[in-house]
């Protein structure tokens, strides 16, 4: 699976802009026939789904200054990029009007997640399952660099792999912009993976 991706990549983005060099039509062209490929390689070998978008997630990540219009695309075609595809058509088939800026002034977290959601994403049912499933993987890979412990004195930041006598690894700043571009192009809200790393946030609040 990660030959059948990687190969298919196509040409980096532009290093001075950082934007794809090809139109969005090529890309979305060249991603759906990976898309199948990968649910044939699923289906043959009988591959766990989730374990699959995991792996998608690292090339990913890895490939992220490159190629992350690609890594969109695939996403896009893919059950987990299902709620995006909906809500970027209600988008398009609507007029975009620019709103007055919201202003945050005394308003609770709560109340700030449920003023930026948009919705045309904000679903319910099996068109969000999607949505959940992948901020559910993304919370895994956070959880598996760094824990979180809470004592009744202080907040002490402690790796997960500290119990064993393997050296600790930090969280990859790419696995932080993989998912503020996943949360910026619609894929994920930041109700769906706020759950998964709200022990970091603990951190912020205490500081």
């Amino acid at each position: 699976m990660t030959t059948e991706i990687t190969s298919s990549l196509g040409p980096p983005h532009s290093p001075q802009t950082g934007l794809p060099t090809e139109t969005s039509t090529a890309i979305e062209s060249r991603a759906r026939p990976v898309w199948e490929k990968v649910i044939s390689l699923i289906g043959y070998f009988d591959l766990d789904p989730n374990r699959a978008l995991d792996i998608i997630l690292d090339m990913f990540s890895t490939h992220l200054a490159t190629h992350y219009s690609f890594f969109l695309a695939l996403l896009a075609c893919s059950p987990w990029g299902s709620h995006r595809r909906l809500s970027s058509k209600a988008t398009n088939d609507s007029m975009v009007v620019d709103s007055k800026p919201i202003s945050y002034v005394g308003m609770t977290f709560d109340d700030i997640i449920a003023s930026t959601e948009d919705p045309a994403v904000s679903m319910d049912g099996k068109n969000r399952d999607g949505s959940r499933v992948l901020a559910q993987v993304l919370g895994f890979k956070f959880a598996y660099y760094e824990v979180c412990s809470l004592d009744d004195a202080s907040i002490t930041l402690t790796y997960a792999s500290s119990q064993s006598t393997e050296p600790h690894e930090a969280t990859p700043r790419n696995l932080y912009l993989t998912t503020a571009i996943l949360i910026r192009e619609g894929f994920i809200t930041l109700e769906d993976i706020y759950p998964h790393v709200c022990d970091n946030l603990l951190l912020v609040w205490y500081y």
